[in-house]
């Protein structure tokens, strides 16, 4: 049976990282040309906002695809979590004799990707990666082989402007206060790579957080959003095996 291609997932997501990044060019430049001085600046900021939620909607997607990806085509640490989990219920729930148990209750070590995709995403909502710890935490209970090797390489402050950019995805679609509050907290932390690192001492509210988007960091030449698109893309790219 032909398995999902995690590699060929990775491609996909930077070829959209790419046309996306390609798209807020030129719709800036285009807003840039043609709208008036008094518009120029919110329009501008207002789509570098609308390019980052693409952007960060489209790397959830793609993690959760990958992970999938991955499973199916190295399962064998899902096949063993699976097994210690029914042993589990077997012997502590059915109280079932472990001696009279299977050495594996799994019928087969291949795991179909409809199959891996209702063990991880049983309701259909993605497989969620809200931080650094849970992508450690879901490459020790899932991933084998080389994709284990891939997630297990990245480290936190690597992942750092994932992590803003999913909490300021929350505060920028929800706008509120538990959502703008957590992204200000995160955001001002020591393992934040600096060009997304907030170091003024009052909180950004949805305004000031798109001004951010469309900010110049300090020591950069690219603009924030410009920047997320390039990180996203690093990531993906340290996720080909």
């Amino acid at each position: 049976m032909k398995k999902a291609d995690p590699n060929a997932v990775v491609d996909a997501f930077r070829s959209r990282v790419n046309a996306s990044l390609a798209d807020w060019r030129a719709i800036d430049a285009a807003v840039t040309a043609q709208a008036s001085s008094a518009d120029r600046l919110r329009l501008r900021r207002r789509a570098a906002s609308d390019s980052f939620l693409a952007l960060v909607i489209a790397w959830e997607s793609f993690l959760s695809s990958w992970v999938v990806a991955s499973v199916n085509r190295a399962p064998e640490a899902a096949a063993q979590r699976l097994t210690e989990r029914l042993t589990a219920h077997a012997t502590e729930t059915l109280n079932v004799p472990e001696a009279v148990l299977s050495k594996s209750l799994l019928a087969t070590s291949h795991l179909s990707l409809d199959t891996v995709r209702g063990i991880l995403d049983s309701r259909g909502y993605n497989t969620t990666v809200n931080d650094h710890a849970a992508l450690v935490k879901l490459s020790g209970r899932w991933l084998s082989g080389p994709y284990k090797v891939a997630a297990d390489g990245i480290t936190a402050y690597e992942f750092s402007p994932a992590l803003i950019g999913r909490l300021l995805r929350n505060a920028l679609a929800h706008e509120s206060d538990a959502a703008l509050q957590e992204v200000n907290r995160r955001a001002r932390g020591a393992g934040v790579k600096a060009p997304f690192r907030v170091s003024r001492a009052r909180d950004l509210d949805v305004r000031s957080w798109r001004a951010y988007l469309f900010q110049v960091p300090a020591g950069e030449t690219r603009h924030r959003v410009e920047l997320f698109h390039q990180e996203y893309d690093d990531l993906a790219a340290s996720l080909r095996t």
